[in-house]
């Protein structure tokens, strides 16, 4: 019990006292290192209060080198800077629920919580910039330079780049890193890790497969083992991502229907049953008018449609059964027989199948209209009974009484006027009189007609009929 609240007494001192740094670099590592311990159980546990203040108490004591090559709090500084990026990328990508009225408390410190407001790029250029500074050296001043980056570091910002989807970021930093790695500490162990995540992570998520193997092929520095293993791994994610988008998306199969009963059979599939048109066939649908549609009834109680064979009991079952059942009644009786009997032993012969259609053969190529059906088309509108009356009425009958009326005149007044010369001349030139009267109408008819026959005559009425319609009608008589 006292252990425990010693425990918390420790734990409390930590949230609210910063460590101080120590002239003794021993004395730093010594803390260091009794605190790492704490700070990850507290990152795993989800306690990110306790990890933040840890981590700050660490960061304290943690300086940049002065010297590279004399640096004791090197494995130090590169573990606690893993595990600051690692809880700061966490929390950022999955925050802890805000205070509500009920639960005031904020368990997220104020610095994390400013983190939320930045973007996911943002973010990780700051991270990559603070981690340059912590480990570059003091002595002599300069830039946060990508080569004294240690490779463990650099992998995890990558990790976190793309834990955020941002591959660009990640990318970048890694070119860097590599542009400059000459400059710095030389990690072989670090430098195959950077190029597996670069290579076969990095590179594939921004699509650049063929880029990532001809980075590999033409890379000299990893032994060849490795390199084939990576450009091989590279070929197998390669090819696994073009069948994922190649293979379309395979629904899941229909659950079969329960099997029907016999009852259940008879009643809903009594119309559709499948007979062969052969003669055996017909011989056995006439002598079994009422049993035989039982037996292809009970038949077609299965899934699939087939052929009633087993309506004969001189045909063999399909599925190799040596009896042929037949229903009468409701009740079963089977009627083994010697070629049932045959079908056990060997392969029995197909059976003949249904006659079929022949396919009925449809020309390809379209006919075109001719003209005449065409006109057709196109007069077929308008023929109907309506207008059909109104165009014999106003061009056929129309003009006949037309020309039947002024005939009549015609002749009214020729006789009138033959009359009159009549009485006016002599008795003994009457004939000469009618003679010269029937020339003048002879000629007025020809100056009025011309040299035309009947037909003529005819189209000259029609054709003044209409047009005393068409007058009459624009001036509103009609």
């Amino acid at each position: 019990m006292a252990t425990t609240t010693n425990t918390s007494t420790l734990t409390s001192k930590a949230h609210s006292i910063p460590l101080k740094a120590s002239p003794s670099p021993s004395t730093t590592a010594a803390t260091l290192r009794s605190l790492y311990p704490r700070a990850a159980k507290a990152f795993l546990q989800r306690d990110i209060s306790l990890t933040y203040s840890l981590l700050t108490s660490a960061f304290s004591i943690i300086l940049p080198p002065e010297i590279p090559t004399q640096d004791s709090l090197h494995i130090h500084r590169r573990k606690w800077d893993i595990l600051r990026i690692t809880l700061e990328t966490t929390v950022y990508a999955s925050p802890p629920p805000p205070p509500t009225p009920s639960d005031p408390t904020d368990t997220l410190p104020p610095a994390l919580r400013s983190n939320l407001l930045l973007s996911p790029q943002s973010l990780l250029t700051a991270l990559h910039t603070r981690s340059l500074r912590l480990f570059t050296p003091s002595s002599p001043p300069q830039k946060p330079n990508p080569a004294f980056l240690p490779p463990q570091v650099l992998v995890t910002l990558v990790l976190g780049c793309l834990k955020l989807e941002c591959e660009e970021v990640g990318r970048g930093m890694i070119d860097d890193w590599l542009a400059r790695r000459g400059e710095g500490l030389k990690d072989e162990d670090g430098y195959e890790k950077v190029l597996e995540v670069y290579c076969l992570h990095v590179l594939p998520r921004l699509g650049e497969w063929e880029y990532a193997k001809d980075f590999l092929q033409f890379e000299n520095e990893l032994p060849i083992e490795k390199r084939e293993r990576m450009i091989q791994s590279l070929q197998y994610d390669h090819a696994q991502t073009k069948a994922s988008r190649s293979t379309p998306k395979t629904h899941p199969p229909r659950t079969p229907s329960p099997t029907p009963s016999t009852s259940s059979s008879i009643s809903t599939s009594s119309t559709h049953t499948a007979v062969p048109l052969t003669p055996r066939a017909r011989a056995t649908i006439s002598s079994f008018t009422p049993s035989i549609s039982t037996t292809s009834l009970a038949s077609s109680s299965s899934s699939t449609i087939t052929p009633q064979r087993q309506a004969s009991p001189h045909l063999p079952f399909l599925n190799g059964n040596a009896n042929a059942s037949v229903y009468t009644n409701g009740s079963a009786t089977n009627h083994p027989t010697t070629k049932s009997r045959q079908s056990l032993s060997s392969v029995s012969s197909p059976l003949p199948h249904p006659p079929t259609l022949p396919p009925i053969q449809r020309s390809s190529s379209p006919t075109t209209p001719n003209i005449l059906s065409l006109i057709k088309a196109s007069i077929r509108p308008h023929l109907t009974t309506s207008k059909i009356l109104s165009f014999v009425l106003l061009f056929v009958i129309f003009p006949l009484v037309s020309l039947l009326v002024r005939v009549r005149r015609r002749k009214l007044s020729g006789s009138g006027s033959g009359a009159g010369v009549g009485s006016g001349m002599g008795s003994g030139s009457g004939v000469g009189a009618r003679a010269t009267a029937e020339e003048v109408r002879k000629s007025l008819m020809v100056r009025r007609f011309g040299e035309v026959g009947v037909v003529g005559r005819l189209w000259k009425e029609v054709v003044r009929a209409v047009g005393d319609g068409v007058r009459m009608g624009g001036r509103g008589l009609v």
